[in-house]
């Protein structure tokens, strides 16, 4: 379990506590060390799970960049894919803005308003 909020341990759940705040620019070092352990655990065969303290903001922000490095989807592509499974997923602006200039694409947050619109 990726943590994105406080520490929580769950016996016989292997968890990695990483600091993000909710609505400040993710640094590139931390979003590389959440997907490092994403990796990590989808190669030993387990499932991850990606939580956050509201279900809505971080958590889809890293997930759409595991399902980038992992499945090989785009930004939209991994965000339509997540929004499937979770509807009332959404990135925040800062977020996703740093996830673009991670990734080096230029994706403006309102595009992703108007999918996410689309999408519901």
């Amino acid at each position: 379990m990726l943590l994105l909020a406080e520490p929580v341990d769950h016996p016989g759940i292997v968890s990695f506590p990483l600091e993000v705040e909710d609505g400040v620019a993710l640094a590139l070092e931390i979003v590389e060390r959440g997907l490092d352990f994403v990796s990590q655990q989808k190669q030993q065969g387990r499932f991850i799970l990606i939580a956050c303290g509201t279900r809505q903001i971080r958590s889809v922000v890293f997930g759409i960049a595991a399902l980038k490095r992992e499945e090989g989807l785009s930004l939209m592509d991994g965000l339509s894919a997540l929004c499937k499974q979770h509807p009332d997923a959404e990135p925040h602006k800062a977020l996703w803005e740093s996830l673009c200039q991670h990734y080096g694409v230029d994706i403006p947050y309102s595009t992703i308003l108007k999918a996410l619109e689309l999408m519901k």
